[in-house]
């Protein structure tokens, strides 16, 4: 990852000589107000177990803050719900967004209530972002309450741009492409048929007798708001797609419609059941009609421009689970869905059989992780935490290694100076000495961090 030095000499900097905290706090603002919440959070990691910043509540409301942002909603309530008894009363807001992505639904609404009616204008922007919130809030809790006992096999996790190409939907069910234009179109499994999606509207070209394929129409499909990913499945009635709509759960929803008697409209489309969607981002749906198995993709347990996309029994008789089941909605565990205690590792093989033989690599890179463990880029982490432990470790390693350089060679100007020259360098010498000795440990902190996060991610304790 390319960091310029600037940028790594101020985060080293902010972590071990900030020596006022109302400058540090500017400096953390204009961060947050540029919607650089990474850097800040990288700003605030390490300072905020000390007892002035993590007891302080603007500290803590922006760390919440950044947490929620970038994804870290677990994280992100304790110092919030510590900023709220400060009485910031932005902590509250985040705080919500924070328990609508955790499944805590009715908390979430709770609080988005209580922020509009405190600190809202009738009619204002925030006001507006509230309602949206809100609405959010009472789908999601009529979703978990309504959640589907899907068999949730296996999980891969894969880069955003090319996770389509590990859809293995067998040969009768079709097929997701790259168009030349990049964009990702379905084609049927006889290749005579053919979608696409673009902005709100989903089109349709059949191949003709001349093997040329007709203009693309539009498909007159009763949902507002953009689309992507449109699958259609084997029966030729049922088509799948990701839509981003006000009524959703949050983000990208998938949605199922089938076509109207006249073959030439289509019903009004119902959002798909949890788990299959969530307050993330559910991006994509295809059913592989040869193994009966579902893969879908989302943006939920996944690194920034990564997704994770499920294998799972594509069941249609699979009922609904009787009362609240968040855990489950959540994903907190694939075991949990299974109904044999043994597993389903030979259907998971089985349907895994068709990807791609993968010629044997050569790493530059080694990233130990346990004795037998090693990774060899940031895409094989398991845990974006352990990720960006990782990330940072390397951004310290490179100013490392520049002071160590600045040491190296000031110390031959050393003993080639004159006595009153010594003199003038000495402290610049012992400065760079200190910053060598603090990096030394905060690099041993960070690895040791990220190892431990990987192998607590991974179930090797």
């Amino acid at each position: 990852m390319k960091r310029t030095l600037k940028y790594i000499i101020s985060v080293i900097a902010s972590l071990w000589f900030v020596s006022s905290t109302a400058a540090s706090l500017q400096e953390v603002k204009a961060l947050v107000d540029s919607a650089k919440y990474q850097k800040a959070l990288v700003v605030m990691r390490g300072v905020m177990d000390k007892p002035q910043y993590g007891k302080n509540g603007d500290w803590t409301k922006l760390y919440g803050q950044c947490l929620c942002l970038t994804g870290n909603y677990a994280e992100a309530v304790a110092p919030l719900q510590f900023a709220q008894k400060a009485g910031r009363s932005g902590a509250i807001y985040y705080l919500a967004i924070a328990k609508q992505h955790l499944y805590q639904f009715e908390e979430a609404a709770e609080l988005i209530s209580l922020y509009k009616k405190k600190y809202c204008k009738e009619g204002s922007e925030w006001s507006l972002r509230c309602d949206s919130i809100l609405a959010r809030c009472e789908q999601g809790q009529n979703a978990v309450e309504h959640v589907c006992d899907y068999i949730i096999l296996d999980s891969l996790s894969l880069p955003e741009e090319s996770f389509v190409q590990q859809f293995r939907l067998g040969p009768e069910s079709g097929r997701f492409v790259s168009s030349i234009g990049g964009e990702i179109c379905f084609i049927s499994s006889l290749g005579d048929y053919q979608l696409r999606a673009e902005g709100d509207t989903i089109y349709e070209s059949r191949l003709l007798n001349n093997q040329d394929w007709e203009e693309w129409h539009p498909l007159n499909i009763p949902l507002d708001g953009p689309k992507s990913y449109p699958y259609l499945r084997s029966d030729g009635e049922t088509l799948i797609f990701a839509a981003k709509n006000d009524n959703g759960l949050g983000g990208w929803d998938l949605y199922s419609t089938s076509r109207a008697a006249d073959n030439t409209d289509w019903y009004a489309p119902e959002r798909l059941p949890m788990p299959l969607n969530s307050p993330f981002d559910d991006i994509a749906l295809g059913i592989d009609e040869t193994h009966q198995v579902g893969w879908w993709a989302t943006n939920r347990n996944a690194a920034p421009g990564w997704v994770t996309v499920y294998l799972y029994k594509a069941d249609d008789e699979a009922g609904y689970l009787e009362g609240a089941q968040p855990e489950r909605g959540r994903l907190v565990s694939l075991a949990q869905s299974w109904r044999d205690s043994a597993g389903y590792a030979d259907l998971v093989n089985e349907c895994l059989a068709s990807r791609p033989a993968q010629r044997k690599k050569t790493y530059n890179v080694n990233i130990p992780i346990t004795d037998d463990l090693v990774h060899h880029s940031e895409a094989d982490f398991s845990s974006p935490k352990a990720m960006e432990a990782y990330t940072l470790s390397l951004s310290i390693s490179e100013r490392l290694s520049t002071v160590r350089k600045e040491l190296d060679d000031l110390r031959v100007r050393y003993h080639e100076a004159s006595p009153s020259q010594r003199s003038a360098m000495r402290q610049t010498i012992l400065d760079l000495e200190f910053q060598e000795k603090n990096l030394v440990l905060l690099l041993e902190k960070k690895q040791k961090e990220y190892r431990n996060l990987e192998i607590k991610a991974l179930g090797r304790f």
